[in-house]
């Protein structure tokens, strides 16, 4: 494992997957090494190998939360959303305030279009007490997809200078009007300058399709983490569906 851990951190993850699959031959049920592994092809960018090694790791480790909440990721990039919902509820079930689960929860449900059910499990993720900006982030953008500005400005607010926050208000609300697709969301720029105040009252978004990217950019810098990665949020604003790392 300190092997591994060193060829990560010089980036030799072909090598890493080559001393995991040899000490996983006279190891094949060790779940330590089964989640280094999934990271490790999570990290290559081979989903189905890291979905193997993360519910094997779940399957000769039942009782570890971190199990199934990493193969919950996995599913969710797979856009396997229905199966990863199933996988955070065997996690929660095991640690109901776990709040990477619950954050990732909310996350799965936003991207298949349940924003109320979203809202309510990053609600339950802001409530813990090492909530984090991502968490805060997915909230604000959740609240203000069900057109509700006015909370999602409050909620942003904590973290977001004053005029980013109303440059994503504005981007946002302009985003969702009815002659606008999903597309057009998931398809917006890093930062760009707020559109000109319209002259009617905008209406509230509606679901009618679910999102289908993990990535939604709204005004102001920000960068996102990979499932794996241990480095703290960013202290800087800037809206988009975030991952909790797990």
């Amino acid at each position: 494992m300190t092997f591994v851990s060193a060829l990560r951190g010089i980036g030799s993850n072909e090598r890493a997957i080559e001393v995991l699959s040899q000490t996983l031959v006279m190891h094949p049920e060790n779940p330590d090494l089964l989640m280094a592994l999934g990271k490790v092809f999570s990290a290559e960018g081979n989903l189905n190998g890291a979905a193997r090694a993360f519910e094997k790791a779940a399957i000769v480790a039942p009782q570890r939360p971190d199990t199934w909440s990493a193969f919950g990721i996995t599913l969710d990039k797979m856009e396997r959303h229905g199966m990863a919902q199933a996988a955070y509820d065997k996690a929660l079930a095991l640690e109901p305030t776990r709040t990477v689960t619950l954050a990732n929860y909310g996350l799965s449900l936003a991207l298949a279009g349940d924003l109320p059910g979203a809202e309510a499990k990053l609600r339950l993720a802001a409530d813990q007490p090492d909530a984090d900006l991502r968490v805060t982030e997915n909230l604000a953008l959740v609240l203000g997809l069900q057109g509700r500005y006015e909370e999602m400005a409050e909620v942003s607010s904590r973290y977001a200078p004053e005029s980013i926050v109303k440059k994503n208000t504005a981007l946002l609300q302009e985003m969702v009007q009815p002659v606008r697709s999903w597309d057009a969301l998931q398809e917006a720029p890093e930062a760009v300058e707020p559109p000109a105040p319209a002259k009617t009252t905008q209406p509230k978004a509606s679901v009618t399709k679910p999102v289908k990217s993990e990535t939604l950019a709204l005004a102001g810098p920000s960068s996102e983490a990979e499932s794996d990665d241990s480095a703290p949020a960013p202290a800087a604003t800037g809206l988009r569906l975030r991952r909790t790392p797990g």
